[in-house]
Parts: C-alpha cells; structure tokens; sequence
C-alpha cells in the first residue's frame, strides 16, 4: 500500500508537532502527516517527572497538549503505533514495519532518543527496572513505585536527580547510584556537584559513587542489587524492590544512516534544520544542529529547544529562510536547590575555557563556559537572577576579555559589562 503527502513528519513529540502547526499557518492545504511510534497525541515529557503525575492513578489535566480533534481540525493525519523500517531519499519514500509505503515532498526527522540500557543487565528489564522515556514507561513506573519502599536511581543527571527529589516527596526511601566521582559530571564541575550530593544528604538519600549495578537478586521482581565500587572492586548488598535507571540517551540512527543522511552523535543539520539530502530535515532531540551563536554542531536535548527547532524546521519547509539562533536554557527546583543550565554546557574542548563565579561557601555558583572572550554558557546553583544578563552576553557576542579579573567576583553586576561592552 502506498500513500503519498506533501509533507511527512516522523516523530509526534513537541518538536514535530511544533513543525505541522507551523506549516499549517503558512500552507492550509498541503497533505500532510505526522507518523508517531506510539499511542499516544502530543503530552508534556515534562509532566512525566512531576509529583502530580504519580500521586494520582489518573493522568493530570496538564498532561495532553492537544485535543483529539485538534488534528483534524487543521487537517493533519496523525497515525500512531507505526515504526520506520527504512528510508529511500532518491525516491522519496519510507518504508514501515506494518507493511505500508509513504511517499513525501518534504519529510521531517523528529524521531527523539531513547534511553540507554544498564550495562550488562538489559535482559532483566522484567524484573523492575524502569526507565522514563515516555509516557507508557511513566505509567509502569507510576504502577510499581506504589509499593515500592525501597527505589535505587541509577545515574547522575537531569532525570536521576529529579526521581530523587520526586521519590522524597512520596516517602520513599532513595538510594543514589552512580557510575562517575560526582554528579552531572559531562555538565558540572566538581564544585558545582558538591552542591547536589549535599542536598541528596539533607534529604535522607544514601549515595554510592564511583559504583555499578552488578547483580540483580530475586526471581519474579528485584529483592536485592549487588552494587560495586569500579575502584576498590568492593561489592555491597542492597535491599530493594524497584530500579530507576537514568542513566543518559541515545539516538537509534541505523536506518537513517542508510539513506545517506549525515550522522555523528545525531542527526547532523546546518542552521536551517536541513540535512545533507534535499528536501529532508531534522528537529529536536535527534538533531545535531549548526550553532550560530557557539559556530559549531551541538546536541542539545531539552523540551525548550525541541519546540524551536520544530518552528525553524516548519518555517523552512514551507520556504519561509529561517535560521536557529537562539540561547536556550532550562532550570529546575530541585532538593532546595536553584539549578539551570544556559546555552552550550558541553564538556570542555581546546578553546573552551571556565570562569567561576561564587563558591560553595558562598551558597550559590556559576561555572561559566568562555571561547576567545565571549560566554557562551554556564551552569548556575541559586544563581538564576543572573540568567538574562548571560542570555544577553551570549546571544551577543559580548567580549569579557576587559572583565576577567572582574567576572570572578559574585557581587559583580553582569549587566556592566551589557552595557558599557555593547556601545
């Protein structure tokens, strides 16, 4: 069976959902379709990780971004359930594991991440290790916590802390696994995760760094984890009932590779969202976009900048030339905590070079990321006052090089260097 659209979009999330309503306020009558492998409309990954979402068997009000009939309305196929096999770019059409052929003019890449497997235990996912990815793992993590007095969160990230933070809220007991010497470790510097492994602390959190999951006890469901030091080789016993694992994503790219569609970590695209194959482009969480701002590829997983690119991919597909360049960021409350992230927080490189702005002592701190005398990110603990004026300084290039001595000090004004830099 074959069907033919003038636009296809793969992938159902916030990005290629942002890109269809965006393609409908240029062109009303253009087919087009957005293919989703799962059941479900567009819902906030954010909610996901909320204590609204698991304190209620039912979902929360705020959970489904759009209506059912918010897709006929505007004339947009949405069809769930289906998995793409492979892509013919030459022809322009894709192929499904149900069987049916699509064939397009301008097709979308918004096909998201998913989570990685613990290591040497992804055959054992039946017996309560959980991930959150979605909405359906959500679920079975909402079924089995209920039950669970004793939760192991594996991993040091955005999701990980914030299961720990949630799973105080509920009552639960927490036990914090990681595999690296402190948390956030690709993002954080050994400060600024003094600052999460203390609040962990404070809220009753047993922490195990430097440590693996090596042995899962128990027949139908999980009664005990083996835990090992990677350095000492020290194993400790573990008594528990449920895993989290949150131990970071990945993009499955094999079929997209096979069209001849550039890859690195994700999909690669210039500015424009496109890709290296005519009329194809890239969104959200799966890209690898061009920076303008930082003049190099990033991969940048957050909800904010998903929702972006959708909107510049959509502009573009219509042939409406818009280029991404934007700061993003996003920050959470955490554990009595105030932590954000802004613009590129990747690991260091040859020309990237830190500034610290206040200590841990002080009870608030900013690791900022700076390339030939422009910021171009930072992470900040209890330091969010400060977010404009670094989405000001990045976004404009702004040379600190007159302000190094200066910038260290955390009564030093940002906005300073705004105004006197820009004239």
């Amino acid at each position: 069976m074959l069907t033919h659209y003038k636009y296809l979009i793969i992938g159902g999330g916030i990005a290629g959902t942002t890109a269809a309503e965006t393609i409908r306020q240029y062109d009303k009558d253009g087919t087009l379709v957005i293919l989703s492998n799962e059941s479900h409309r567009l819902y906030s990954r954010i909610v996901l990780s909320k204590p609204e979402f698991y304190e209620n068997a039912g979902a929360p009000r705020t959970l489904f971004l759009r209506k059912p009939e918010w897709y006929p309305v505007n004339n947009i196929d949405l069809s769930c359930d289906e998995t793409v096999i492979g892509l013919n770019t030459k022809e322009k059409r894709i192929s499904l594991a149900s069987g049916k052929y699509i064939e397009y003019d301008k097709l979308l890449l918004a096909i998201g991440v998913q989570p990685l497997p613990l290591p040497g235990l992804e055959s054992l996912e039946a017996k309560n290790i959980l991930y959150l990815h979605n909405l359906d793992q959500a679920k079975e993590i909402q079924k089995h916590i209920i039950d669970s007095k004793i939760v192991l969160v594996v991993g040091g990230g955005f999701i990980a802390i914030e299961f720990c933070d949630l799973l105080t809220k509920l009552k639960r007991e927490v036990i914090s696994v990681i595999a690296s010497s402190w948390y956030w470790r690709s993002t954080f510097d050994e400060i600024s995760s003094r600052f999460i492994e203390n609040a962990l602390k404070k809220n009753g959190i047993e922490i195990y760094t430097e440590s693996l999951v090596k042995e899962i006890i128990g027949k139908s469901r999980i009664e005990e984890v083996n835990i090992c030091n990677i350095k000492t080789g020290k194993q400790t016993t573990i008594s528990c009932s449920t895993i989290i694992a949150a131990i970071g994503t990945r993009c499955d790219l094999d079929w997209v590779k096979e069209s001849g569609i550039k890859c690195n970590k994700g999909i690669l695209t210039n500015e424009y969202m496109e890709t290296n194959m005519s009329d194809v482009w890239a969104a959200g969480d799966c890209a690898e976009y061009f920076d303008l701002i930082c003049d190099r590829h990033i991969k940048l997983a957050n909800w904010t900048n998903a929702r972006t690119h959708g909107k510049i991919a959509g502009m573009n597909m219509v042939g409406r030339r818009s280029s991404y360049r934007k700061t993003t960021f996003y920050s959470t409350e955490k554990l009595g905590l105030s932590i954000c992230f802004v613009g590129d927080t990747s690991p260091l490189g040859e020309n990237k070079k830190t500034i610290s702005r206040g200590s841990y002592e002080h009870g608030a701190y900013t690791e900022l990321r700076v390339v030939n005398d422009r910021i171009v990110g930072a992470t900040m603990i209890n330091m969010s006052n400060e977010l404009n004026s670094l989405v000001s300084l990045i976004e404009n290039g702004v040379l600190i090089g007159n302000h190094l001595k200066e910038i260290g000090n955390p009564n030093f004004d940002l906005k300073f260097i705004n105004k006197h830099e820009r004239q």
